[in-house]
């Protein structure tokens, strides 16, 4: 009986440490989306006091490209190696809870992922 609650308890503190090491994960991925991001911001002011839209037209398609490929292809890189998450499981996690839940379904789509795979990885490995 003891074997069974300290199990338990084991696997709730696991699943409970695997959220927050993805929630934190997601923080740092924020972090990387949010400094280009500003920095747009302000290259945008200082285009708008020049009046030059070559330069305002390349500094955006320069973002929209840069956000692209990290969001596609870096991000998923990076979170498959630091939680072992598939790069795919990613992208589909963020589309379905992005279509469901919206703005907080795709912020939280990727640390929900996580703590279903750890679970599920401890279901199954529990059971073997």
């Amino acid at each position: 009986m003891l074997e069974g609650i300290a199990s338990v308890l084991r696997w709730t503190a696991e699943v409970i440490a695997a959220v927050f090491v993805a929630w934190l994960f997601g923080d740092v991925l924020l972090l990387l989306f949010a400094a280009p991001l500003f920095a747009l911001g302000l290259r945008g002011l200082a285009d708008l006091l020049s009046r030059e839209t070559g330069i305002k037209t390349g500094v955006a398609a320069l973002f929209v490209v840069v956000q692209t490929l990290k969001g596609n292809v870096l991000s998923p890189m990076v979170q498959r190696r630091a939680v072992d998450l598939p790069p795919a499981a990613t992208i589909l996690t963020q589309t379905a809870l992005g279509a469901l839940f919206g703005l907080p379904g795709i912020i939280l789509a990727t640390p929900v992922a996580a703590a279903i795979l750890v679970a599920l990885r401890e279901v199954t490995s529990d059971a073997a």
